[in-house]
């Protein structure tokens, strides 16, 4: 009976194995920065990417990208740039790209100009890749239908093929560029012209003043 009860356990413990493989990769993580209204803060976000599971003092190639949700969306067309900050495991190299278009996370890269992005991440002889980072993103081009946005970033081999990839929690779209204030701008030349009609008709009161018979 005990024996029975053991073999059940195993079978039980090797079921959870199999039907759960990805859990080792649970640890991978990306995080971004939000404002005050929790919102993706604006035009670049920071956080810190942690990837383990890598093979060893390996270097890996990488693709950052704001992809709006509802899934299906599309992603943040445009300029990119990414860049380092303190790397507690392994280190990297920042880098400027272009997201051109497609891309379906997480099984499918956008395409980018160049072709490879330029960003680099190397592990540390454990396979362990842990960075702060910065991401400069074209907040303006986020599709209008986004309803929240997340940060996602692809692990690919030289030979273009996906390792791994992980995202952000989705938040909030930023607020966007900032926009120069429109009637204000109409109005300075408005102002301009008044003050030169006002000028005119000053004038022209004094010289008429001046010509009139004592």
């Amino acid at each position: 009976m005990r024996r029975n009860l053991r073999l059940s356990a195993l079978l039980v413990v090797a079921a959870g194995i199999a039907v759960f493989p990805l859990q080792a990769s649970a640890q991978n993580t990306k995080t971004v920065s939000v404002d005050a209204s929790g919102r993706l803060t604006t035009p670049s976000t920071s956080g810190r990417i942690t990837f383990t599971k890598l093979a060893p003092s390996t270097t890996y190639y990488g693709v950052d990208a704001i992809e709006a949700l509802p899934v299906g969306s599309g992603f943040a067309d445009g300029h990119y740039m990414l860049s380092w900050g303190a790397c507690t495991h392994g280190s990297a190299v920042g880098a400027s790209f272009k997201i051109v278009s497609g891309g379906s996370y997480p099984h499918l890269l956008p395409k980018t100009s160049p072709s490879r992005a330029g960003v680099k991440i190397k592990t540390n002889d454990d396979g362990l890749f842990s960075c702060a980072y910065t991401l400069a993103y074209p907040a303006g081009s986020i599709p209008e239908k986004a309803v929240k946005v997340k940060n996602d970033f692809w692990v690919v081999t030289k030979a273009g093929t996906i390792v791994t990839q992980v995202d952000s929690k989705s938040v909030l779209p930023g607020p966007g560029p900032p926009v120069p204030e429109v009637p204000l701008a109409v109005l300075i030349p408005v102002g301009m012209l008044l003050v030169v009609a006002g000028y005119i008709v000053i004038a022209r009161r004094r010289q008429t003043l001046a010509s009139a018979p004592a």
